[in-house]
């Protein structure tokens, strides 16, 4: 409540933290980076609407056109979500991630068991290695229909 301060209600998402939402139709959307996801919550009530997981951490926040939201992930993709529904899907992903993706994904998409053994709990190491995929760590802008980022791989991309 502006008047008062009083907050109206209050999300919690375990283990993880979250990028700077955003507004539409209702729906606050934020990005939860180590939970890999992207929420959907309804603005008034809280009330979780839909869980949209994306592989590793976004670190950005999510960005609206029409019915969708637009984020980049540390797998140097960019994920599309149907802000109705949900559902993500993958749109762009740079060279590195065709490159490097396969050493940290196995065929099914998900975090290839024995990470942890191979880099011993070193997150700086694993983090570093991460940004060889083309980490998109910028939110992604949105002008004229078009989507403009950045990525870890020294690169400025524009999608139409």
């Amino acid at each position: 409540n502006a008047k008062d301060g009083a907050g109206y209600w209050i999300y919690h998402q375990q283990g993880s933290w979250t990028s700077v939402p955003a507004l539409a139709d209702g729906k606050l959307l934020v990005t939860m980076s180590d939970a890999h996801l992207v929420s959907g919550l309804d603005a008034e009530s809280g009330k979780s609407l839909f869980e949209a997981p994306v592989p590793l951490n976004v670190f950005s926040g999510a960005s609206v056109l029409g019915n969708f939201a637009y984020v980049g992930s540390m797998d140097g993709r960019v994920y599309r979500v149907d802000i109705t529904s949900g559902k993500s899907t993958v749109i762009f992903q740079t060279e590195g991630s065709r490159k490097y993706r396969p050493h940290f994904f196995d065929e099914t998409g998900k975090l290839r068991t024995g990470l942890e053994e191979e880099y011993k709990d070193d997150f700086t190491r694993i983090y570093a290695d991460f940004l060889k995929m083309g980490s998109i760590l910028s939110t992604v802008w949105i002008a004229d229909g078009t989507l403009f980022f950045g990525s870890a791989d020294g690169c400025i991309y524009a999608l139409r």
